[in-house]
């Protein structure tokens, strides 16, 4: 009998108090939204109802809305809006008056407005006409037709939208999503590097990915990765990061996690690279020949570098990428001393150095190009007065021509100080003529530009 009594009581309590409660006793306190500007919300600091108490108001309301689902059982530690604004977000159990106080959520941009449940992570019951006015809050789930929402001083339930003490018939419903900024980070990783998406809340999570040539890592949540290049020798432009972010409602008890899928951030343009390392000087043939262009180049890891040269011995005839031309002095006693450094986005490299031999006995070189660069046709000619003044009696020359991976590609002796040589069908590059005259081997280089 006494049950009967205070099941009756407990009624009467519930139907008189349930529409916008406020419980007393309870303490003013303020809590933050994710971009930290502050909200006033109450602390309950009474005592909460007994188990015999809660069961009682939840099987009420189990009566009066069948389907529902009984997530928590009924409690005066926090109401409806403080549950789909605080509680889900940061398991804080407040009082939030949805009239005067639920606005910094949406004023400061922490959550944005979307046009349909299935993009929102919050939804509000606003009075008919009133913005701003929030009767009731609650948060969706993966079916749009059902929500999930605390009921004033009562219980946790997950139910139809249009099955509980605030209809959805009866509102206009705002649905509003966190706001993503976009990815933090630099757009140059030459080693480990963090990225971030600022103003995320605690049950927010990101899993990441990236271009093939990032190694990144992350932990926990993952409101933070670490990228770097995925060895010492790759390098790229053009690549991205993307973190992929969700989030969860937490303090359910029915063992079901809700998870949202909010957006997709991507940072694009990213370089990828090194400081440059194993910085190498590569000469194809030596000795190279005083008094003629050679070409030599420079190699590194990871690839993406520019080049700055030093010479002593010699001059540097042009530069081109990673290649150079070079022309030793004659007479040379110590050889040609080359150095070189390696240059990219992330750093340099020290100077290395290299001697090079020179071969000083062919004097000056009698052979010249015409046109250089050259398209269809070039003219090689051979001045004898240069390779021996006083001695100018033509004989048998051998001309041999070398593509820039040191393939003999033509060897032909002539019997003519001047010969035309049809190029139309080299494809472009560097070409090397040697000329064998007296044995004595002269080198010019030759440019082919269709």
């Amino acid at each position: 009998m006494k049950d009967k009594i205070l099941f009756i009581v407990i009624l009467f309590f519930i139907s008189s108090k349930l529409v916008n409660s406020q419980p007393l006793p309870n303490k003013d306190t303020t809590i933050l939204t994710p971009r930290n500007s502050t909200v006033n919300a109450k602390f309950f600091l009474g005592d909460d109802y007994t188990t015999f108490e809660a069961d009682s108001i939840d099987k009420l309301y189990l009566a009066d809305y069948p389907g529902s689902i009984l997530i928590e059982s009924s409690s005066k530690k926090y109401n409806c809006h403080g549950y789909a604004w605080a509680l889900t977000e940061n398991d804080i159990p407040v009082w939030i008056d949805g009239y005067n106080d639920l606005s910094p959520y949406w004023s400061d941009n922490s959550y944005i407005n979307v046009n349909n449940i299935q993009n929102s992570t919050k939804i509000a019951f606003q009075v008919w006409q009133q913005p701003g006015k929030i009767d009731h809050s609650a948060v969706p789930t993966s079916d749009p037709d059902t929500i999930i929402s605390k009921w004033a001083n009562g219980p946790l339930m997950k139910h139809h939208i249009n099955n509980s003490p605030w209809s959805a018939s009866g509102y206009t419903l705002v649905y509003y999503k966190l706001n993503l900024d976009n990815i933090s980070g630099t757009a140059l990783i030459c080693g480990p590097s963090n990225y971030t998406i600022p103003y995320l809340t605690p049950t927010t999570f990101i899993t990441w990915s990236a271009s093939d040539v990032i190694d990144i890592e992350w932990s926990g949540s993952g409101h933070t990765a670490s990228a770097q290049p995925y060895s010492s020798t790759v390098f790229g432009y053009n690549k991205y990061i993307t973190a992929h972010v969700k989030t969860k409602y937490i303090g359910l008890d029915e063992g079901e996690d809700i998870v949202i899928d909010l957006d997709d951030r991507t940072k694009q343009n990213i370089h990828v690279s090194n400081i440059p390392s194993n910085v190498q000087i590569h000469v194809p043939v030596e000795p190279i020949y005083g008094e003629t262009d050679a070409m030599v180049w420079a190699s590194s890891d990871p690839g993406d570098e520019t080049y700055t040269w030093q010479i002593v011995g010699g001059t540097i005839v042009s530069q081109n990428g990673d290649e150079i031309i070079v022309n030793a002095d004659c007479p040379s006693r110590r050889g040609l001393t080359l150095r070189v450094k390696a240059i990219n986005d992330c750093g340099e490299s020290d100077y290395i150095s290299r001697n090079v031999a020179v071969d000083c006995s062919g004097g000056i070189n009698p052979l010249s190009i015409s046109p250089n660069p050259a398209d269809t046709h070039v003219t090689l000619t051979i001045d004898l007065k240069q390779e021996s003044p006083g001695n100018e009696q033509e004989g048998v020359y051998i001309i041999k021509i070398y593509n820039n991976t040191n393939l003999c590609i033509l060897d032909q002796k002539i019997t003519t100080t001047e010969f035309s040589l049809n190029t139309q069908n080299f494809t472009e590059g560097i070409y090397y003529v040697h000329l064998i005259m007296n044995n004595k081997k002269y080198i010019r280089m030759l440019t082919i530009i269709h």
